[in-house]
């Protein structure tokens, strides 16, 4: 989303060197079935540059205790196949990265789905210089375990699409087939992997997290050990209600016009724009790009149009409406253990996401679901507060 500065809304890895033909994994052309295509060596990152990792992003003292525990990480671009999400029966080529630790005993895996990101250059296999991402990422790693982030459709080797922004099922479907190529890249080399998987995200991330997990519970035999979200919006039919009911200037509009362009979309909508937005607003909307929109007025009330606040906030008959329940990742029943982390203070995405999800997964029975808010806390504000919570509630389950 918006540039803000935590670990998870901007660029992901530094460029410590680019991988060449040597480095590049030849597959087992003998199984069709695997989802990876390629897999290229992309750096190699020392102890020593992640100790000073380790110094940058955690200052905290809760977690200083773990820079003892840091070894060597190699990083690998990973090419996969995934479903297009306009034509699930075709299949196109996605990307990402994979963190390994240099380590010989059985390692967990670490999926991070990462917050929204506005420059296409900056995605997790793009290995971007000077990124406190990359620090992060790659202590994590250095942590023992095996890290895993995908780029997302819409980014990397899939950048000739337009990014399906908060669509939960692209999301959870994409960053599944990435752990799965990632899977069939370790058949090959010495690493030995646990039973052990663990999800977490912050943001765009954050939901991408909860869909992931809800996906992978209901459509596959794999078993989530854990799951960290942070920031992300599950109520969606709830938030939008939020934001058009709103009747003051949204920092982060920009933000919730990509999500409503990306559903007129991908879902077969259709409808002209300004079925949506007020006739005089139009022409300040930047269709390719939602952040250079700065003239909008950002007041839902003047922006978008009676009959669609009306719409919204009445749950009316409208595709656009089923496309937003389509989306709602906040009711369902997990088996493995959930966190929930909120800023109680978030102006971006509102912490009745958080509540009525922990409320409604109680509501069901569910005794495993852990709710985390932050008094006071604002959306980057509790990013920095979900980056060291991480690797501290994780290890307390590896």
């Amino acid at each position: 989303m918006k540039s803000l500065p935590s670990l998870f809304l901007i660029s992901i890895l530094l460029l410590i060197g680019c991988g060449t033909d040597d480095n590049d994994v030849v597959l087992n052309e003998e199984e069709p079935k695997s989802k990876l295509i390629s897999a290229t060596k992309m750096a190699d990152i020392s102890v020593s540059e992640l100790e000073q990792s380790f110094d940058l992003v955690f200052s905290s003292s809760e977690v200083a205790s773990l820079k003892n525990n840091l070894v060597t990480v190699s990083a690998y671009k990973i090419i996969y196949q995934t479903p297009h999400p306009y034509f699930p029966n075709v299949q196109i080529d996605a990307s990402g990265l994979v963190l390994l630790p240099d380590y010989d005993n059985p390692l967990p895996f670490l999926s991070l789905q990462h917050g929204t990101i506005v420059d296409t250059n900056e995605v997790p296999s793009s290995l971007v210089a000077s990124s406190v991402s990359k620090h992060y990422l790659s202590v994590l790693a250095g942590l023992k375990y095996i890290v895993v982030a995908p780029d997302y459709i819409g980014y990397g080797e899939s950048n000739n699409l337009l990014h399906p922004y908060e669509h939960g099922h692209t999301l959870a479907q994409s960053s599944y087939n990435m752990l799965e190529a990632v899977k069939d890249f370790l058949d090959d080399q010495t690493i030995e992997v646990d039973d052990k998987l663990f999800l977490a995200g912050y943001s765009e991330g954050g939901y991408a997290t909860m869909a992931l997990h809800k996906y992978i519970e209901d459509n596959t035999n794999t078993t989530v050990t854990a799951s960290i979200v942070g920031g992300g919006a599950y109520n969606k039919t709830l938030f939008a209600k939020e934001i058009v009911h709103k009747n003051e200037a949204l920092d982060f509009m920009p933000n919730y016009l990509w999500v409503l362009y990306t559903y007129n979309n991908l879902y077969g909508i259709n409808e002209p724009f300004s079925f949506y937005i007020q006739q005089d607003q139009l022409a300040n909307i930047n269709l390719s790009n939602f952040f250079d929109s700065d003239n909008i007025n950002t007041n839902p009330q003047e922006l978008f149009t009676e009959n669609f606040r009306n719409l919204i906030l009445n749950e009316g008959q409208h595709p656009m409406i089923d496309a937003i329940k389509d989306n709602d990742r906040f009711d369902w029943q997990p088996k493995s253990l959930v966190y929930i982390l909120h800023g109680e203070s978030d102006d971006f995405v509102f912490p009745s996401n958080a509540t009525t999800a922990y409320e409604a997964m109680k509501t069901g029975g569910v005794s495993n679901i852990n709710l985390l808010l932050k008094d006071g806390q604002n959306h980057a504000d509790t990013a920095l507060e979900f980056a060291i919570q991480v690797p501290i509630i994780f290890e307390e389950l590896r």
